[in-house]
């Protein structure tokens, strides 16, 4: 749905207003529409997506535990095609230069959370659920329509429905 659509709908929801208060009304509409083209001309289109892997039964804790432990110990060079740029692991506040290797720490530590910095600045990041039996991965994109952010977050999906055995 594009911005147009959105602000014809939000038209349409209200009140018809007559004379020169709905002609306001229509040109302030008109006006944001064109203010949020102009944000997503500058800036691109961001989108993002939860994923949850469920993992249940009695094995449900330990493959969740093996998942975090196969991405801590052996971060992916790449996903989905695109190179990872920076590694950070929140449970010791480590920060990996995948490009140089050079390590640096973060004030943040002490969470089971992992965090794939992308080069094309997408981020992908996954922890653990603290309530139920499941990983969730966030991924966070950009691309340079609405369209093209979809698409990346489809790509890094795919990625992500692989991690589920």
């Amino acid at each position: 749905m594009t911005t147009m659509d959105i602000l014809r709908a939000a038209r349409r929801a209200r009140p018809a207003l007559r004379g020169a208060e709905g002609e306001r009304r229509n040109a302030a509409l008109l006006a944001m529409a064109d203010a949020l083209e102009a944000l997503y001309e500058k800036y691109g289109h961001y989108a993002e997506h939860t994923y949850n892997l469920v993992m249940p039964g009695l094995d449900g804790l330990k493959d969740m535990a093996n998942l975090m432990k196969s991405l801590r110990e052996n971060p992916p060079a790449e996903i989905s095609g695109v190179k990872v740029a920076q590694f950070k692991d929140y449970s010791d506040g480590s920060v990996v230069n995948c490009a140089t290797g050079a390590k640096s720490a973060m004030e943040l530590s002490g969470s089971n959370v992992l965090r794939f910095e992308m080069e094309d600045g997408t981020s992908v990041i996954v922890r653990p659920s603290g309530t139920e039996p499941k990983i969730k991965v966030y991924i966070l994109t950009q691309g340079k329509d609405a369209a093209g952010a979809q698409a990346n977050v489809d790509k890094y999906g795919a990625w992500v429905k692989g991690l589920q055995k």
